[in-house]
């Protein structure tokens, strides 16, 4: 859909979207929106982005490497703590020990074969773990 700026503005008001496109003659138009966009993730506590500036030159094998996953936004953290906090045998010391000891988010993807998004739904990790499965069980048939 083909917004103006202010339009943006209202639309985000009203939700955030899982992608934007932005294009503009120059490159200051197109920062001053991304900028709007990531201001409101912010706010509703989206943590991780991904931006990918395309040119005609541009090489597009980071798609294969973002695994086919084009979301902007990752997780929202904050939500994630939240829900943790519920559970009753949550223990803050052993989180936080838990917390410390975590390899980067970057050094973990490059280290990945597969990644799963986490929506907070069963259905969406049954399915990606079956995926999964399927193509290491299906890796392992081929290669003996």
């Amino acid at each position: 859909m083909k917004l103006s700026k202010a339009h943006l503005k209202k639309d985000l008001d009203e939700q955030l979207k899982g992608i934007y496109s932005f294009f503009a003659e120059e490159s200051i138009q197109i920062s001053e929106l991304a900028d709007l966009v990531i201001e409101k993730a912010k706010l509703e506590s989206f943590e991780e982005k991904q931006t990918h500036i395309i040119s005609k030159d541009t090489d597009w094998s980071f798609l294969q490497y973002e695994n086919e996953n084009l979301d902007l936004f990752g997780s929202k953290k904050t939500q994630i703590k939240k829900n943790l906090k519920l559970r009753k045998n949550y223990n803050k010391l052993i989180f936080e020990k838990l917390r410390k000891i975590q390899l980067p988010l970057e050094y973990k993807k490059k280290k990945s074969n597969f990644i799963i998004k986490n929506n907070f739904k069963k259905f969406t990790i049954v399915k990606k773990i079956k995926f999964i499965k399927k193509k290491i069980l299906g890796y392992e048939r081929n290669s003996s």
